[in-house]
């Protein structure tokens, strides 16, 4: 298709961004080396006269020197200055804000961003702090506090959660330990962050109160991001179907909104330019609505910026503007790269922006047929161009996601609008006789389709890896060269992706079916029990909470999926949050409880 003719500036910036990633990804010294060779090839075949029928030099050369820009921006940012822990050894006084609060049994989890660390320069980071509740008390989010420990860097109990990627993706640069003063300067007021917080959560209770506890909570998470609403029965069966994403408040459901924004100013007779305008401003609003959520400000960034683009130049390169607007991220936010979520949501763009020169070369005429036909593509190439990414990164995927994305999609959009309309004039007129059957017509959806047996099957298999790897190396090679049989190239990909499935299926079985006893380890003190696909967990609970992460750890390397019967001998303080690590991607059919033991 060679996606890149006559669009210079997006090949340049796809070439900066891949050698920003790389170099920041792979800080080691022999990886680096390898790519800065790369570069100094490529800069010295620009000069060579026969490499000019192939590629335009001139370009090469401009390729060369803005790549060598990414990189030494990649190492300003990183390896000199992003890592506190780097910076400051031993004791620092540390003089912040209170961002954020995140509280558990005993301690609490803040955010604290620096205004300086021992009066040096350049000393401006957002760091991690735990705090034990019983000692230290009296701040509150937009408090401005002293504290007096050592900065180190992430480091996790347990391998199944990388605390370094994680915090990393959220700007953190540090967490800070061995606290030996922790002082309220200034109790300061809430910060404007907080407070749209406080309001989103208030209008949240009042959907629900308004509709319907499953319902109402399943219209805060896609419209509001409030997940903490919904049941987590629900998240899971969207795990199972393949469409947990979603759930996650991202780019499409502000696409979804932005849309219907257009569509609406078009139906009023509203020019194409102010429609862009207005666009705009509510992009800003509903990033601000959102509690300006890191994934909807990304996908805020993105819409803001194609529609100046338009504005600016009446350009509407689909693909120029996704590639500016994911550097214009990585220029704000660096750290945003760790963030599975936004390659997701960039290589779901890629995909779709490609099956649409795809679609255009190959067209359909019958109009329901059309639609039928764009919408399996626009699935099936998002999905292919996510695939490496949900194979490498989790533990398992839905065999029916290509045709639960498709269908959920189009019942979440006209949900979305319903409950527009239900919060606007939902007083005056009742939008809840539409609302209500939409929304538990896609929840008990959702439970039926992940009920069935093997929807959802194991993927860490070494074989899935490699055919998954080669499978994203001929996807990807579509963007380079001409496709003379397109519908050849599409059976092909269709193929390849259905081979996986199958084969993934087909391991998992085998895995489940053994009958055998899994000892896990006398420290996580629990035992997976599995005999004719009948799978029982007995966990005798401790009172570490890392003990959660740790059984998922052994689920997933034993690649179950679904557990008939788990059983908890004791209860433990960190019980509530032992179900929701466990449960967020393991379907539990029973759940025995020990009898309360009064102490008396």
């Amino acid at each position: 298709m060679k996606i890149f003719d006559k669009r210079p500036l997006s090949l340049i910036l796809c070439i900066m961004l891949g050698a920003f990633v790389f170099f920041t990804i792979y800080s080691t010294l022999i990886p680096r080396i390898i790519l800065l060779a790369v570069i100094l090839l490529s800069f010295i075949l620009s000069f060579v006269k026969p490499i000019r029928k192939f590629v335009s030099t001139a370009l090469m050369k401009v390729a060369v020197l803005c790549t060598l820009i990414s990189i030494l921006f990649s190492y300003i940012y990183f390896d000199v200055w992003f890592n506190a822990y780097n910076r400051y050894d031993g004791d620092v006084c540390i003089v912040g804000t209170v961002e954020k609060i995140n509280t558990q049994s005993q301690l609490a989890n803040i955010h604290i961003k620096t205004d300086n660390i021992d009066d040096s320069p350049f000393s401006k980071y957002n760091l991690n702090v735990y705090l034990d509740k019983n000692e230290y008390y009296g701040y509150s989010v937009g408090s401005k506090v002293k504290i007096i420990g050592k900065i180190e860097n992430f480091e996790s109990s347990d391998a199944s959660f990388d605390a370094y990627t994680y915090y990393r993706s959220q700007g953190m640069s540090g967490v800070v330990s061995e606290i030996k003063e922790f002082t309220v300067l200034e109790k300061g007021d809430f910060t404007a962050l907080y407070k749209l917080n406080s309001y989103r959560e208030e209008l949240c209770r009042k959907i629900i109160y308004n509709s319907d506890r499953d319902v109402g909570g399943l219209l805060s998470a896609l419209l509001l991001g409030e997940k903490s609403m919904l049941p987590y029965g629900t998240q899971l069966d969207f795990t199972r179907i393949g469409i947990s994403h979603i759930l996650a408040l991202s780019g499409m459901h502000l696409a979804i909104l932005a849309l219907g924004l257009r569509k609406f100013l078009s139906f009023i007779r509203i020019g194409k330019k102010p429609a862009y305008f207005i666009t705009i401003i509510f992009t800003v609003l509903y990033m601000g609505l959102t509690g300006f959520s890191v994934s909807v400000v990304r996908a805020g960034i993105m819409l803001i910026l194609s529609s100046l683009l338009f504005l600016l130049s009446s350009t509407k390169d689909s693909m120029t503007s996704l590639f500016i607007s994911v550097s214009t991220i990585c220029i704000l936010e660096p750290y945003s790269i760790y963030d599975t979520s936004l390659w997701l949501s960039a290589f779901a763009t890629l995909g779709i922006i490609v099956m649409t020169e795809f679609q255009n070369e190959t067209p359909v005429k019958h109009p329901f047929l059309k639609w039928i036909y764009v919408s399996f593509l626009s699935s099936l190439f998002a999905i292919s161009a996510t695939f490496i990414f949900v194979i490498l990164k989790f533990d398992g995927i839905s065999l029916i996601a290509p045709i639960t994305t498709l269908i959920f999609s189009i019942l979440v959009e006209i949900f979305l609008y319903a409950g527009i309309i239900f919060i606007i004039i939902g007083s005056f007129i009742p939008v809840r006789i539409i609302l209500l059957p939409l929304g538990c017509s896609i929840i008990n959806l959702a439970k039926w389709l992940a009920d069935f047996e093997w929807v959802y099957v194991a993927t860490n298999f070494k074989i899935i890896e490699i055919l998954t790897i080669i499978f994203s190396i001929l996807f990807f090679s579509y963007f380079v060269f001409n496709i003379k049989h397109k519908k050849r190239a599409l059976f092909s990909v269709s193929a390849h992706l259905c081979t996986i499935f199958i084969i993934s299926s087909v391991l998992t079985a085998e895995t489940q079916n053994k009958n055998d006893i899994v000892y896990f380890s006398d420290e996580c003190e629990n035992i997976i029990i599995t005999d004719e696909n009948t799978v029982c967990s007995v966990h005798i609970a401790s009172y570490d909470r890392n003990s959660a992460y740790f059984i998922y750890e052994n689920f997933a390397k034993n690649n179950i999926t679904k557990i008939d019967k788990y059983i908890i001998t004791h209860y433990s303080y960190y019980m509530a949050e032992n179900f929701i690590t466990l449960f967020d991607s393991i379907l539990v059919n029973n759940i025995y409880l020990p009898k309360p033991q009064n102490s008396s």
